[in-house]
């Protein structure tokens, strides 16, 4: 009867130890895997500045995503408020975390659009306007 009675006790001990309640820092959080500083994207460039709808253009810039899924890109009207609002591009390549290689959407009218990036919660415009030109030419 002595030994279950001692056994019990420290199974009684063992089971209050494990569930105090634990302190200090956890050893890991999901915030410990991200960046400590969250560095911010720009476009600096693209090439070529104006092409027809469908087209293949290369944007420049810093701190993009490394994946296609990571970077999403719209074409905008100059001045437009929301710049997740326009018409998306599709991502074809990102070679490093400076270039993106996107297709222009089909359906772009020729004009003057302002090209955004958007990219971990962030989103960058191009200083300088894209132009969509016909396709048989721009005077045309």
């Amino acid at each position: 009867m002595k030994k279950q009675l001692i056994l019990a006790l420290a199974f009684f001990t063992l089971l209050i130890s494990a569930c105090e309640e634990m302190t200090g820092e956890p050893i890991f959080t999901p915030e410990s895997n991200m960046s400590q500083t969250l560095k911010p994207i720009s476009i600096s460039s693209f090439n070529p500045v104006s092409a027809i709808s469908g087209s293949e253009i290369a944007i420049y810039g810093e701190n993009f995503g490394a994946s296609i899924t990571d970077n999403y890109v719209t074409f905008n009207y100059p001045g437009a408020n929301e710049t997740e609002t326009g018409w998306a591009s599709e991502v074809v390549q990102v070679p490093h975390t400076g270039m993106v290689l996107i297709r222009l959407p089909q359906n772009l009218n020729p004009g003057e659009y302002t090209i955004s990036l958007h990219f971990d919660g962030q989103t960058t415009r191009s200083n300088k306007p894209f132009k969509i030109i016909n396709a048989s030419g721009p005077g045309n």
